[in-house]
């Protein structure tokens, strides 16, 4: 059995950057075409979850808007709630995420020998 997940789309939010001790964490969405249901486009929207320099490279480079290929695993956890109800929670482990898109900042200013140069990121 293999456990793998492709997708392709465009970032619904900023991403997010937590620590947990000394390990980065990212978390965003992405909108992914859905196909045709009852003769209508669908749209599904997925959590993202990346760990160490990808999660900070994400959360440096893309935004909101942002499209990129995520490939991963498919994580489903489940708990039971305070009133004994259970949840379930479905996610995608990226293990890679390709930037698709120019990088936020195109160019860079710098000052050398006293001119402005545009060099490009």
């Amino acid at each position: 059995m293999f456990n793998q997940a492709t997708l392709i789309g465009r970032l619904c939010t900023d991403p997010e950057l937590k620590q947990a001790g000394e390990t980065s964490i990212g978390n965003f969405r992405i909108a992914v075409d859905g196909g045709m249901i009852k003769g209508e486009k669908a749209t599904e929207f997925l959590p993202i979850v990346c760990f160490g320099k990808t999660a900070e490279n994400v959360c440096k480079y893309l935004d909101k808007g942002s499209m990129c290929q995520v490939v991963g695993r498919i994580s489903t956890s489940q708990w039971t709630d305070k009133e004994g109800k259970k949840c379930y929670k479905t996610e995608i482990i990226a293990n890679n995420v390709l930037f698709l898109d120019p990088p936020k900042h195109k160019e860079e200013q710098r000052h050398v020998g006293g001119q402005d140069f545009s060099v490009p990121f």
